[in-house]
């Protein structure tokens, strides 16, 4: 039996940050060691089993429903089982059994103002009482900076000598093939550009980030990063609003994964690209309030539950031409939904209103219902002179009320409303959307008490090789 065991939680999360660095010190510690000196005890759930040669996997028959619960219980408990000693990377460990544990930095205990609500507060709770207990009670401290130790001593009143210092690695970089295809997604990027990649949160130089890019908008900058849920800092929405910044591939751990603006108003002016960004829950790219964009705007392969693109819930999405009445383009392309909506999830009296020369959705996939867009109880406004919908899938379900290749439209309580091409003169065109059962093109249903899915499509339409 192994002498050490780790705790694989965090195999149970994406690969960022904290995850990344107890990824990255297993895949070293297993070139290093004698054959079985260390396991692994892994949730069955994990999102990756990894292979190792010489560290020992044990997989669980329970899944981790509770992070807290599976360190108590499940991991806890099988540490004193086979009287091995715990090694955890992820600021906590096992209150029954501590042993070796990582606490990266105490940033809760730090800066408690930056928790607000209910569940956040919760958060901030129990992360406090780990950090004082792991500080108290491990039987090996282990940080990442010189910074993080001595603040952690003098937080807690130990020893800086009983804690020591593994600094952050950047050797797995070198694995990585670069992909040249991000300077055709983002032609700004051809020139000098500022990069940044970390965590969209506070406490993170975002604020200087913004207050110099406002005032040096002849420089471009390009950010990328997860958005940590109750932490978002305010200058990300004056970052978003600036025609030098683009962003790539972020991150959200619950809804929007590049704007989350529920609760106010945000206008892009110049247009924007949201490009590979995720949502566990709710919109990939954006999670409106109220929202309006001048010119061309591109959502291309973002992910979420609902609304692989853009979720609204009671708010309005709106695109124009620019004051000159210039052509613009709205591009959704590739963008996935494991519920509803590839690209756009609109719901109750959520409004999108978009005028532009060529509005496009291609390639893009919900699960549940509706391809591209699913609208429940919403009014849906695509004004565009050439109105595209192409290889749009909606791929899992065989349930009878279920389906919409391209587009999904029921009511909720409220009539919901799609008006299709700008005047007699557009040119709509659906084209080879794909259904598992009903709808290929499109799928609308009236609720049998007066409510009605009301689509309206103005100009010629095409309906070609879509199926069902």
């Amino acid at each position: 039996m192994p002498k050490f065991i780790i705790n694989g939680d965090f195999l149970c999360r994406n690969l960022t940050g904290i995850e990344r660095f107890a990824y990255e010190i297993c895949v070293r510690l297993d070139k290093i060691i004698e054959k079985d000196f260390i396991g692994i005890f892994i949730p069955k759930n994990a999102k990756v089993i990894p292979t190792f040669e010489n560290i020992k996997i044990y997989v669980s028959d329970k899944n981790i429903k509770s992070f807290p619960r599976w360190s108590f219980f499940n991991y806890g408990s099988f540490l004193i089982k086979h009287k091995a000693i715990g090694i955890d990377f992820s600021n906590t460990c096992s209150i029954r059994k501590p042993g070796v544990v990582f606490l990266h930095d105490i940033y809760c205990k730090v800066f408690p103002e930056d928790f607000n609500g209910f569940r956040d507060n919760l958060v901030r709770l129990y992360s406090c009482f780990m950090y004082r207990f792991v500080a108290k009670h491990s039987k090996k401290l282990l940080t990442v900076s010189n910074y993080s130790k001595k603040q952690i001593a003098t937080t807690y009143k130990i020893e800086e000598s009983s804690i020591d210092v593994i600094p952050n690695g950047w050797e797995h970089f070198d694995s990585i093939k670069p992909d040249i295809t991000v300077f055709e997604k983002f032609p700004k990027l051809n020139n000098d550009f500022y990069f940044t990649l970390g965590s969209l949160s506070k406490r993170k130089n975002l604020k200087w980030i913004a207050d110099y890019a406002v005032n040096h908008q002849d420089e471009t900058f390009a950010i990328s990063g997860k958005m940590l849920s109750g932490l978002v800092p305010a200058e990300l929405e004056v970052l978003k609003s600036l025609d030098n910044v683009v962003f790539e591939k972020n991150t959200a751990e619950q809804d929007a994964g590049a704007i989350n603006n529920s609760n106010g108003v945000l206008t892009i002016v110049n247009g924007a690209k949201f490009i590979n960004n995720s949502a566990t829950r709710n919109g990939g790219a954006i999670f409106a309030g109220t929202t309006s964009v001048t010119g061309d705007i591109e959502f291309s392969e973002n992910q979420a539950l609902n609304g692989g693109a853009i979720n609204l819930v009671d708010g309005s999405f709106t695109v124009k031409k620019d004051a000159n009445g210039n052509d613009n383009k709205v591009s959704f392309k590739d963008n996935v939904a494991s519920g509803n909506a590839g690209a756009i999830a609109l719901e109750k009296n959520g409004v999108v209103d978009i005028t532009a020369t060529t509005i496009e959705f291609i390639g893009n996939e919900g699960a549940t219902n509706g391809g591209a867009i699913y609208n429940q109880g919403g009014t849906l406004k695509l004004l565009g002179k050439n109105n595209k919908f192409v290889e749009n899938y909606n791929s899992k379900t065989e349930e009878w009320k279920r389906g919409g290749g391209a587009i999904h439209s029921q009511i909720n309580a409220t009539d919901a409303t799609i008006i299709i091409g700008a005047d007699e003169n557009s040119v709509n065109e659906f084209t080879a959307n794909t259904v598992v059962a009903n709808g290929g093109a499109i799928l609308s249903r009236g609720d049998g008490n007066g409510h009605t899915a009301n689509m309206t499509f103005n100009g010629s339409t095409t309906f070609d090789a879509n199926e069902a």
